[in-house]
């Protein structure tokens, strides 16, 4: 975790050799309200799917990749 590009190459190389369907992996920090270190969060945290992942969707709908919006508002 104390090297994220490693964490998702690692991830998505076992991936593709087990090949599941519909899996994101997720590494995810935050600062903590007290002590302001770092909270991380991944795709195994038991509360993923239920608490974390819902929270990031709602807070990043409304994002874009730049080329997509830039190909949107060309097109629009």
């Amino acid at each position: 975790m104390n090297h994220p590009i490693e964490f998702y190459y690692e991830v998505m190389k076992r991936v593709n050799i087990t090949g599941p369907r519909n899996f994101e992996p997720a590494l995810f920090t935050a600062p903590c309200l007290i002590c302001g270190k770092p909270m991380i969060f991944t795709h195994k945290d038991e509360n993923w799917n239920d608490e974390i992942k819902p929270k990031l969707l709602d807070a990043f709908k409304n994002w874009c990749h730049v080329k997509c919006e830039r190909l949107h508002n060309t097109t629009t």
